[in-house]
């Protein structure tokens, strides 16, 4: 199977950022993405805590 590339493809959507005068193109990935990203190990937490 061909490994993809982390940089955007046709059809992708993509954000552009401006530094120091160079524009960077990057993909934009979908939140669901990040599920399971961060791990809480301990006791569940309120809102108000």
């Amino acid at each position: 199977m061909p490994r993809r590339s982390e940089g955007p493809e046709a059809g992708d959507r993509v954000r552009y950022i401006v530094l120091d005068g160079k524009v960077r193109i990057l993909p934009v990935r979908p939140i669901r993405r990040l599920f399971g990203a961060l791990q809480h190990y301990g006791p569940p937490v309120t809102v108000e805590e």
